[in-house]
């Protein structure tokens, strides 16, 4: 069977185009040729981007077993062709939806491939005394557009429409707030997400969902990337609500690699601050190598639950390090000098 699928997979490498729909587990990529590098190259990148967005976890893909599977992804091939263009080439590659679920649940991880939520999105600029609602043909959509997509959800944007009294204003208050929702029914989405730039690097959002509402600020300085982790802040919230864990109190052992820890200070923040997390069963270091130190970590959801943990200590930042030990699931950097 597995010779069959190989054959057939190489002799589509050279046929021609056929349509494929996007969906949670499928990915389009952009390739060179239609050689076999070009293609396993490709279909291991849209492997990962499936399991970010099946899983609804940014950091999937930093964990040993998914990174196994991700190297050698062909049985996961469900179905591919190509697309020509006049400037491009492009690859369409879908996955096995059980196979993907199935790998993602014994990791610990979360499903999240029912219906999601739809987000109609107001984005306001001040210029001079006005906040100015971001218009249709703004570069800065794209930004909310490939987050958005990177992470499996859809987004969409007001119209323009003359009469519309929240193009623009000067002051924000409560009113504000209640004159958007109710523009906001006729779109009919499920919530409503409210950004407003002041031009200095600080931006207050505004999340509507099920008549409850949920706001944060930043002051990231570059907008761009201002909005992509506004849209990901938005992301890990609707998974936290609406994802589901084949088994929520399923206990993993998880080993944690944490480095750039420079003292026994940082140390001992490190273990009270899992300790004082009701999700953390047990904790314990295994290995201490200068700035590194290997923890075992047991965690009431798996790693998925421990990825969520991490995240919200903004002390922790995900680390792609290649010289990594082996045996680490995880590797984080320590950023709480």
């Amino acid at each position: 069977m597995r010779l069959i699928k190989i054959l057939l997979l190489l002799a589509l490498l050279h046929s021609k185009v056929f349509a494929i729909d996007l969906g949670l587990y499928s990915d389009k990529a952009i390739v060179a040729d239609r050689s076999h590098g070009q293609w396993s190259a490709a279909v291991s990148d849209s492997l990962a981007k499936v399991m970010v967005k099946v899983s609804g976890n940014l950091g999937v893909t930093s964990l040993g077993s998914i990174q196994d599977v991700i190297a050698q992804p062909d049985e996961l091939v469900q179905h591919f062709g190509y697309e020509e263009s006049s400037d491009s080439l492009s690859l369409y590659i879908g996955f096995d939806v059980s196979q993907i679920n199935k790998i993602l649940s014994n990791t610990g991880q979360a499903i999240w491939s029912g219906d999601r939520p739809q987000t109609l999105i107001w984005f306001y600029n001040k210029v001079d005394d006005k906040y100015l609602l971001l218009a249709e043909d703004s570069s800065l959509l794209q930004h909310f557009q490939k987050t958005a997509l990177s992470r499996g959800v859809k987004v969409f944007f007001p119209m323009i429409e003359l009469g519309n009294t929240q193009i623009s204003f000067s002051e924000v208050n409560a009113a504000l707030y209640d004159d958007i929702l109710k523009y906001s029914l006729a779109y009919k989405v499920d919530q409503v997400l409210v950004g407003i730039n002041d031009y200095d690097g600080h931006v207050n959002w505004q999340l509507f969902s099920n008549g409850v509402s949920y706001s944060w600020s930043h002051e990231e300085g570059d907008i761009s990337t201002e909005i992509a982790n506004a849209v990901n802040h938005m992301v890990d919230g609707m998974v936290a609500r609406n994802a589901i864990f084949q088994d929520k109190l399923m206990q993993a052992k998880i080993t944690l690699l944490v480095d750039d820890i420079s003292g026994l200070s940082d140390y001992e923040k490190i273990l009270n601050f899992f300790k004082k997390n009701p999700a953390v069963v047990n904790v314990n270091v295994s290995k201490i190598d200068g700035t590194k130190v290997l923890f075992k970590v047991t965690v009431k959801g798996g790693s998925a639950a421990l990825t969520k943990i991490l995240a919200s200590n903004s002390n922790f930042s995900i680390k792609f390090d290649p010289d990594a030990y082996n045996e680490a699931d995880m590797t984080y950097s320590w950023v709480g000098h």
